[in-house]
């Protein structure tokens, strides 16, 4: 049997996502579902099983099932709390080791498509980024000028959509935003008009930010 192999997503899967943020309903959902797995879900899979040896490499307890609820966002939110919640316009794919863990990420809207690290900021059991940050801010400035990823990546703060703290992030003058907030996001932002995303060159652009971002996933893993 010939395996599939990721070519990159279809064009039509930000059309998709602009008519699903006009229609947020389950009834137009269900009735294009066909068209959400072709274009989404059954290449997102895909992608998820091509990634998971990489990402078993930063760390071999990284969830990287390709199902939805573990590392892909389900559309439908939890209606136990809010019962009147509109379906989620966006779609992401997301890969860490439990619930709050920090997590790297590729979510598209009907713009763009963001890939990056969401590191949780809050103070929690196995999750350092805080600690590490109050106790060894000399640390995180060093791993930020030494690998090359200070002014290459946004910060954004978790929402729904995120929003845009700093387009260019610089530790020597941004730190402050890392008090602030308890979810932050380091990534790069493509439009949704980039011919990678429509290749198999996703996958290797995925890998290299990926790559680039370990450094602070280690900082926020591991106590220091």
């Amino acid at each position: 049997m010939k395996s599939v192999r990721f070519e990159g997503f279809h064009p039509d899967i930000f059309n998709f996502l602009s008519e699903l943020n006009q229609n947020p309903k389950p009834e137009w959902f269900n009735s294009n579902r066909k068209r959400y797995e072709e274009l989404f879900l059954l290449p997102a899979r895909v992608l998820i099983s091509e990634l998971a040896p990489f990402l078993h490499s930063i760390s071999p307890d990284i969830r990287t099932e390709p199902k939805i609820n573990i590392t892909i966002k389900k559309q439908f939110p939890d209606a136990r709390f809010n019962p009147d919640a509109k379906l989620r316009d966006y779609f992401l794919i997301h890969f860490g080791r439990f619930s709050g863990d920090p997590e790297f990420f590729i979510y598209l809207n009907k713009d763009e498509i963001q890939i990056g690290l969401d590191i949780n900021n809050k103070s929690m059991r196995n999750n350092f980024f805080r600690k590490n940050r109050n106790n060894h801010p000399e640390q995180l400035d060093n791993l930020f000028l030494s690998t090359g990823i200070n002014k290459q990546y946004a910060l954004y703060k978790l929402g729904d959509p995120p929003v845009e703290l700093v387009n260019s992030f610089d530790i020597s003058k941004h730190a402050g935003f890392l008090n602030n907030y308890d979810r932050l996001l380091f990534q790069k932002v493509f439009l949704k008009d980039s011919p990678f995303i429509f290749t198999s060159a996703l996958l290797g652009v995925s890998v290299e930010i990926f790559t680039q971002l370990t450094p602070l996933y280690h900082f926020s893993t591991s106590q220091r």
